[in-house]
């Protein structure tokens, strides 16, 4: 075999073993750019058009004008803050300051956001113990309240994102099969320590096939749907992390035409280490 045979040969190789990490990073990229110089296209248009032209704007017309520049910087700056969390993940940087919170209104807080920037959403909230009667009293955490907070916005985000109509958040002691099997993980916890969230959404659903890659880093599963899907990918990866962080579970289920549930186990009263 020539040396040109042989250096063809490491090159195959090479690219083999290669290639798919440099598309991976070419369409990181890709994404990073349109979700970063999106937002900035849209604040320096309606800037520009505001500057020359402000005196001949109607009132009404300014308003919509700086409600799209609002948007588009509450977007760039999820982007960035996203950004932030992962370079964080990334260096094991992040650290919790957990303080006693009530979980109700830790999701009412996340619920109320989305309800005063997506007008017209509807979100049904709940609390029910395993035999479906209300609960009659707080359930508290030790948990980072920003940090948790983050986490539930991210998993309410991602669900209003692929669904259209009511979003369904039950908060209830850990009740099913599959919640307590996946409380093994936690040795010395019983499922009385636990907690509950299930987010439900009524979309189009994730095939089984690509289930696990909605957690993924920069992960976005093509669900085929005709309108554009902004966010970087990192919602859910994010959620995961800072959930685990506080010695809890994530796992979802979904049925394609039918929608996807997300389970979320916290624990009542252990500490966070």
């Amino acid at each position: 075999m020539t040396d040109e045979h042989i250096g063809n040969k490491q090159s195959e190789i090479y690219l083999d073993q290669h290639y798919p990490e440099q598309f991976l990073q070419a369409e990181v990229l890709a994404t990073l750019s349109h979700e970063l110089r999106g937002p900035l296209a849209i604040i320096k248009g309606y800037v520009t058009t505001l500057l020359r032209y402000d005196h001949m704007l109607d009132p009404a017309e300014r308003t919509d004008f700086l409600k799209a520049i609002d948007e588009g910087s509450d977007r760039l700056a999820t982007s960035i803050d996203q950004l932030m969390e992962l370079a964080q993940m990334e260096s094991d940087a992040i650290a919790l300051h957990p303080t006693t919170i009530s979980l109700p209104h830790l999701l009412r807080t996340a619920i109320t956001k989305f309800e005063r920037t997506v007008p017209g959403r509807q979100f049904r909230f709940s609390q029910i113990s395993c035999d479906f009667s209300p609960f009659e009293h707080d359930i508290l955490l030790q948990a980072d309240h920003s940090r948790l907070l983050i986490a539930f916005e991210n998993i309410l985000d991602n669900a209003l994102k692929y669904s259209d109509s009511v979003v369904e958040v039950t908060l209830s002691p850990v009740c099913t099969d599959e919640e307590k099997e996946h409380l093994t993980a936690y040795k010395g916890v019983d499922a009385s320590q636990m907690i509950a969230v299930i987010i439900r959404d009524y979309g189009m659903g994730i095939p089984a096939d690509k289930l696990e890659q909605i957690f993924g880093r920069f992960q976005r599963v093509d669900l085929g749907l005709t309108r554009q899907v902004n966010g970087l990918g990192l919602g859910l990866t994010i959620s995961k992390h800072l959930i685990e962080l506080h010695q809890g579970s994530i796992w979802a289920e979904s049925k394609v035409g039918f929608g996807t549930t997300m389970h979320i186990l916290l624990p009542t009263s252990s500490s966070i280490a």
